[in-house]
This record gives C-alpha cells, structure tokens and sequence, in this order.
C-alpha cells in the first residue's frame, strides 16, 4: 500500500488492481482525477483485495470520494455488485459471514475478544484479558485473521470492525472490561512506581494512550468505573500533553451518574471533577465538588485520594484569600514557590514522588500562618504517610491537624480529617 505522498503510487498493486477493476465496470474511470483518494481506499482497506475489487466496482454507481468516506462510515459491507464471483465473494459482509461461520466456537470468542483491541496488542492482552490459548492465536494467524509484527499483533481494520460489531451482541463483554481494567491500572501503577522523570512518564503515557483511553465497546455500566479508575494516572498527563482536550473531557466526567457509583468512586468523580475545574478556571465549581467529596466520605478511598483532596481545598482557600500564604523569604526561589506550590504539591501527588513531598510539607507547614492553610498541609501530609505505610506519622500529621482546625469552622473537613486520623490509628494497631 503506497504512502499518501508517495511519488509513484500508481504503480503499486493495490493501486493497480482498483484501477483496471473501476475500468472493467465505468471505461470513463482514470487515476488522473482520483489518485490520492484512491490511496486512502488502499489504505483503509488495507489493501485487502476483495475490498478493492467490490470498492472499485461501485465506481459505476457512485464517485471515488464518497466510496472513500462511505468506507470511513463502516459502510464497506454493502452493496453487493461483483455477481458473476462466488456468492461469499459478493460482499464483504457475505465473505466475512462465510469466514465467521467456518470458525469454531473458540476462535469465534478469540476474534470477538480480541476486536476490544483497537490498535495493536501484545501477548499479556492476548493471555490475560482475552484468556486465549496460544494455540488458537497461531490458528487465527494462520488464517490471516490476525497479522504479526515482531512482539505485537493487529486484526485487519475490515475484521476488526465485522469482529467489533460481534462483540456488542457478545455476553463476554463484562468479564472482558473486569480483566481490561484490572491489567490496565496494574500497568499505570507499575509505571507510577518507577519514579520516572516527568517527560518519561508523559512519554510513557502517550505511547500506550490509544490502549489506556479504550472502553467504549464495554458494557455502558463498566464504563464509568474504568473512567474513574484510570483518571488516577492520567489527570497530569491530561493538564500537560492534552490540555486542549481538558474542557471535553470535563463534560465526559460531568455525564457520568453518581448514583450509579460506589460510595469510593462517587467521591473520585468528585474528586476529579473538582480538579477539571480547577483545571478550566471555574473555582466555584471546584468548591461545589470537592464539598460533595466531603460529603461522600468513604472508608475505602484511598489516602492517596484523600492527599489530592486536602491539597484541592488549599488551591480553594488560595482563590478566596490570595494573601494567606505567610511571607516566606525574600528569595527568588521562594517567591516561585510561593506562587506556584499546589501546582507543584500536585504534581507530586499525581507522580507519587512522596520523597520530594516530605521536605515540602514540612517546608511550607513552617513557613504557613493561618490555621486552615496549615492545617491542610499537615492532612496532605498525614494522608502520603498514609498511603507510604508510615501510619504512626500519619496519625500524628491527622491529630496535629485537627488541633488547628479548631480554630475554624470547617465541619466537613474536620469530620474527614478526625476519621482519618481514627483509620490510621486503628490500621497502625491491626499491623502492630
């Protein structure tokens, strides 16, 4: 299949065999006017030859751009115009029918199962989300239903939509997404573990997205929880390398119902939507969520959601009182910080650099005046002791935190922040 730009694309094979076909059926039909869409259809195809011959014989029927975009639509299956071939060879519709129904029950789940992949996939994927014996992939290889590059495979885009439309009439589709989800966040929390620099971290993120952002074939009620789940790792990657993607997806997470959530996924939804409008400058909106989140305490969150939580509620008290942050010295570093520590705090949470946070907590809790501010840093702090396994300096960070609360008027974070302290203690007791 020739490139889009390539010099000679008329001579190739796949160029070739749709002309001479379009000619046998429209004499009118020349590459002069038509080349380049002819290149894409090669190349949507794939070059697949019995897609060609029916694509190249609608050119009777209809122009060469609108068989181009009919293919884009999904609309390749129909049409039928080749009668004097086989009746399988017809239509790709007949020749994918007639493929499906030679396949055993085994290879039929492996292609169904493996259409939730929409770009290439690995070994791991094929084993542990699909479930399916290695034998059965080297069948369907051999069959041409799945092609092999060196470590990875891919399903031909013309089967992989046929196999796709199998899989939402599929009663796999719940235990597939369960495996999805669970190999995907294994992934993304080895990839967190590793402390990579930042760069290589968004790198990594980005080389893998089109596999990570990939749950619209799982059931509709799967699909919020894997949102979720994943959002953990990628709200950083998301401000940096997707930042024009951010008020989209802001509305994503706005559709999802919280009432069809879990207490600890309901408080996440709030959790993030919180952050999205940090994220798009709506503050109000923020407090509106993260007060929700508050609300929606649950004693299975994660401390590491808790940390995120607390170090929101400071970025909130900041819009409200810009001052409150104590003059810290004159230094231009300093100021820098000064101006920029929860983006910074963030940052570090989201990475799981704990290391880095420790002599920043205690940095800004020394050099912090007012009792909230402070006292949400100790709760930050307590919550990363937490979730490092350091529960004795975690209870400590939540009590000090709850005797400067005191002095505020905070109800909800107090409640937070005294169960927290209870959590930890009684954690800290049970591995004592």
């Amino acid at each position: 299949v020739p490139a889009p730009d390539s010099p000679d694309a008329a001579t190739f094979e796949a160029v070739r065999l749709f002309e001479l076909t379009a000619q046998r059926v429209n004499p009118r039909f020349t590459l002069d006017d038509n080349l380049a869409d002819v290149v894409e259809i090669c190349r949507l195809v794939d070059g697949l030859p019995l897609a060609l011959i029916i694509a190249a014989g609608w050119t009777q029927i209809i122009p060469v751009n609108k068989i181009k975009a009919y293919i884009i639509e999904g609309r390749e299956f129909s049409l039928p115009v080749h009668h004097d071939l086989p009746p399988h060879h017809q239509s790709l519709d007949l020749m994918l029918d007639h493929t499906w129904n030679a396949l055993n029950a085994q290879e039929q789940y492996a292609l169904t199962a493996l259409s939730i992949f929409s770009t290439s996939f690995g070994i791991e994927e094929v084993t542990r989300v699909c479930v399916i014996d290695l034998d059965v992939l080297l069948v369907m290889i051999q069959k041409s239903l799945i092609q092999k590059f060196d470590d990875l495979y891919r399903m031909h885009p013309l089967i992989w939509r046929y196999a796709r439309r199998k899989l939402l009439f599929s009663d796999q589709r719940e235990a597939l997404g369960e495996r999805y989800t669970t190999l995907i966040v294994q992934r993304l929390s080895a990839l967190q573990q590793q402390r990579l620099a930042l760069h290589d971290y968004l790198a990594a993120i980005e080389l893998d997205y089109a596999l990570i952002w990939n749950y619209e074939w799982m059931p509709k009620a799967l699909q919020p929880q894997y949102m979720l789940a994943v959002s953990r790792f990628l709200i950083a990657y998301w401000e940096i390398s997707r930042s024009a993607q951010v008020p989209a997806l802001h509305q994503l997470f706005r559709e999802i119902a919280p009432a069809d959530l879990t207490p600890e996924l309901r408080m996440l939804l709030h959790l993030q939507l919180a952050r999205f409008a940090l994220l798009t400058q709506q503050p109000e909106r923020a407090e509106q969520q993260l007060h929700l989140c508050l609300s929606e305490y649950s004693a299975l969150a994660p401390f590491a959601d808790w940390s995120v939580a607390f170090n929101i509620y400071s970025h909130l008290t900041s819009f409200a009182h810009p001052d409150q942050v104590a003059a810290l010295a004159a230094d231009e570093d300093s100021r820098i910080l000064s101006s920029s520590y929860h983006k910074l705090l963030a940052l570090y949470l989201d990475m799981r650099d704990y290391d880095a946070t420790a002599s920043f907590f205690l940095y800004l809790a020394n050099n912090i005046e007012q009792p909230l501010d402070v006292a949400l840093i100790l709760a930050t702090w307590g919550a990363v002791s937490a979730e490092s396994g350091q529960l004795r300096a975690a209870h400590e960070h939540f009590t000090a935190a709850l005797h400067h609360l005191d002095a505020t008027d905070h109800a909800l974070l107090k409640r937070a922040v005294a169960t927290l302290a209870q959590r930890a203690a009684g954690v800290g007791r049970d591995v004592a």
